[in-house]
């Protein structure tokens, strides 16, 4: 396992897995109603979908938009990104990707760890995955929040 591949696994690790707690970075919203709704929608700054963009593997300029995040459930501190990409060879909408973080994608940092976590972020982005032996991570399409995040972006646009 090279250097930066164990650290990346420290840094995970000492993250947490287990049951995430409280309500951080979760916001509250009505629905037509009036009644209070309990959205995991957070919107993600723009420099952190900039730095994801560096790790594009897609023909020409790939770039990525919708940004929206979900603090997972099953990790302590993971929160899913997910965001539409655009690039050649992808038409239309629907083409929304899914990356994984250990930092408040809300806050504009861009120094937290980035891993792919499903299949197209995988096919159109060289973020390594930390699947496999010696690994306490595996951010899998299955996982809480992945989908939700996806969600978060359909709903978005």
């Amino acid at each position: 396992m090279n250097r930066l591949t164990m650290v990346a696994v420290v840094l995970f690790a000492l993250a947490g897995c287990g049951e995430g707690e409280g309500n951080d970075g979760q916001a509250s919203g009505g629905d037509e109603k009036g009644n209070e709704t309990e959205s995991r929608c957070l919107e993600v700054h723009p420099k952190l979908l900039r730095s994801i963009e560096t790790g594009l593997t897609t023909e020409g300029k790939g770039t990525l938009r919708d940004g929206q995040a979900v603090r997972s459930k099953d990790y302590d501190k993971v929160w899913f990104v997910a965001a539409e990409l655009d690039a050649s060879g992808l038409e239309g909408d629907g083409d929304i990707a899914v990356w994984g973080t250990n930092e408040d994608p809300s806050k504009g940092s861009s120094s937290g760890l980035i891993i792919r976590a499903d299949g197209l972020s995988a096919e159109f982005s060289d973020w390594g995955s930390f699947v496999g032996e010696g690994s306490d991570l595996d951010l899998q399409v299955t996982d809480e929040g992945v989908q939700e995040a996806k969600d978060c972006v359909a709903s978005s646009q």
